[in-house]
């Protein structure tokens, strides 16, 4: 499928000028004047069956690129090889979209569990309060909704199309483990995690009251502070770690004691959308065991770190 896309991207390049003689029918598009200047509405770069891309559309996904990569601190090589990308990318997500036209796919329900579990991780009580939200950082929501939908239903035609045609047997997975164990291999390495005790003063803390608290004053509280956070957590002091069973620090190696979860890849034909793509088990151990017993024991465990 790859190479067909290729293909048909490179036969829809096209560099062609909408003018508003073009369309001379359309008042939404251009004005008399327009017709009769020939001034140029709106510039085409690329035309796919019934669809064409335009210089705007094009414009804005090369701008997008650009702020990704830089939110996420990439090289401007990098991204300036992935703005090289935008026309075949959007071109490609053209005949997705066709596709799954094609083949019946919608997205409408989809979208509206997508839209909610938007609305519920920005704690917000209504699909009214997700509209303003967009508006009010410059984002026009029917355009997010939209580029949400598409975003939706070309996922669902990669996965009907595409995944559910791959099939890869035990014998393939072992072999590539095997080919590639060296890849795999990983020097040791010690993680180490902290919890900041902060010795500046509090941004609800009155400023009279701040600025009468010495320097050396604020670094013995929260010394103090710490000790006594570091006393807890020896003594096995249980705290919330997102889990069905809170977790605490074996004292002896300080490793932390929590649930476990395997995870497998659902059947294509359980996979509601491009986010629904495992299933986890029931926590381990369960509720009656000890969260050691899925930990190293003293004799297992080569760490020597002191307590």
């Amino acid at each position: 499928m790859k190479r067909q896309l290729s293909i048909l991207a490179l036969l829809a390049i096209a560099a062609l000028p909408l003018t508003a003689a073009d369309n001379p029918g359309k008042a939404d598009t251009a004005s008399k004047a327009d017709v009769k200047s020939g001034t140029v509405v709106e510039e085409i770069i690329a035309r796919i069956n019934n669809h064409i891309i335009t210089r705007t559309e094009f414009d804005r996904s090369e701008q997008q690129v650009q702020q990704e990569g830089e939110q996420q601190n990439v090289s401007p090589q990098e991204i300036a090889d992935k703005q090289k990308n935008v026309l075949r990318d959007l071109v490609d997500q053209q005949l997705l979209l066709q596709k799954g036209d094609d083949m019946g796919i919608t997205a409408e329900t989809d979208l509206v569990k997508r839209l909610d579990e938007i609305r519920k991780q920005m704690s917000l009580a209504t699909m009214d309060d997700l509209a303003k939200a967009a508006q009010s950082q410059g984002v026009s929501y029917e355009e997010f909704k939209e580029n949400l939908r598409e975003n939706i239903i070309t996922q669902k035609v990669i996965q009907q199309d595409v995944g559910s045609k791959i099939t890869i047997t035990p014998a393939e997975i072992h072999k590539y483990y095997t080919d590639h164990r060296a890849d795999m291999e990983q020097p040791e390495q010690v993680r180490l995690s902290e919890i900041l005790v902060s010795t500046q003063p509090s941004p609800t803390e009155d400023p009279k009251t701040a600025a009468s608290i010495s320097d050396e004053q604020r670094v013995a509280t929260a010394q103090a502070k710490a000790n006594q956070l570091y006393d807890q957590i020896e003594k096995g002091a249980k705290f919330d770690v997102l889990k069905t069973r809170e977790g605490y620090y074996r004292s002896w190696d300080h490793q932390l004691m929590q649930e476990m979860y395997t995870s497998r890849f659902k059947p294509t034909g359980e996979v509601k959308d491009r986010w629904d793509l495992f299933t986890m088990s029931p926590p381990v151990p369960d509720a009656k065991q000890s969260l050691e017993v899925i930990a190293p024991t003293r004799e297992e465990n080569n760490c020597t770190m002191p307590a």
